[in-house]
């Protein structure tokens, strides 16, 4: 998964890792999460483009969680 929003963006919102909803839909916080971020950035008079871009430090849950089992 890869990040969203505008390339322009002045504002950039980075979140720790997707979870399951992410994961299978390849989107950033489109699940619970997203929910309360887009709340929170509407009130905060931000769009999701073109001002802000969002991103997030893991790309597949899976992955890391696999990884962090290989420990």
């Amino acid at each position: 998964m890869f990040g969203d929003g505008g390339s322009r963006a002045q504002t950039i919102l980075v979140g720790e890792q997707p979870g399951d909803r992410e994961d299978r839909e390849g989107e950033p916080f489109v699940g619970p999460a997203g929910r309360i971020l887009a709340q929170a950035m509407s009130s905060a008079g931000l769009e999701r483009e073109p001002q802000a871009a969002i991103d997030g430090l893991v790309r597949d849950l899976k992955a890391a969680v696999d990884a962090e089992r290989s420990r």
